[in-house]
């Protein structure tokens, strides 16, 4: 069950970093929502990519993170947007702000959000006129190729599942509920079955 909670975090993650972003060894990440499903598949795949990880969450998931292996973690309460970078490469999960945090790209920086609200589709039309460093978004549509790559990163060891809580199908709500206060850490899966 831990297992299908990576498909479509792990396929989202990876289509971001590997196919939309091109994160390549060395360079340095910055993943906004980094707690969240696909926050906590990224921050592992690009460590298992090379990339010098920067996670920005809740200061009380620091150390679920590290332990993922950010290299660096910063509360996105206590810390403003021109507190950090430059990076790379920025994977947003958030979907706000989006401006002021490309303003933190590097001059050959990539940024993408999987986040859509009418503000982040202004700022990533936005970023098309307005010089280089666009906002890219993106759908993972999951083929069998790519869920054979996601499975290697697991089979490898550089991708595990992280899973906050199982709740049975009749206790849905309750499941609803958590996702709703936020907070967690990875996702939260509904056992259709009794197993």
């Amino acid at each position: 069950m831990e297992t299908a909670s990576l498909v479509v975090a792990g396929t989202t993650a990876l289509t971001a970093l590997r196919d939309t972003l091109h994160l390549r060894s060395g360079e340095r990440l910055l993943v906004r929502g980094a707690a969240g499903g696909v926050g906590t598949a990224a921050v592992q795949l690009a460590q298992a990519m090379g990339g010098h990880v920067t996670a920005l969450c809740r200061d009380s998931h620091a150390g679920a993170l590290r332990d993922l292996g950010a290299d660096e973690v910063f509360d996105y309460r206590a810390t403003t947007p021109d507190q950090l970078g430059p990076f790379d490469v920025i994977l947003d999960t958030v979907g706000s702000q989006l401006n002021a945090y490309r303003s933190r790209l590097s001059r050959e920086g990539r940024m993408a959000t999987i986040a859509l609200s009418v503000s982040s589709v202004a700022a990533i039309a936005a970023s098309s006129v307005h010089g280089g460093r666009r906002i890219r978004t993106l759908s993972a549509n999951p083929d069998t190729a790519l869920l054979g790559d996601l499975a290697a990163y697991v089979t490898s060891g550089g991708l595990r599942p992280v899973v906050e809580g199982v709740y049975p199908l009749a206790d849905i709500a309750s499941a609803h509920r958590a996702f709703e206060r936020g907070g967690v850490v990875g996702k939260q899966v509904v056992a259709v079955s009794g197993e």
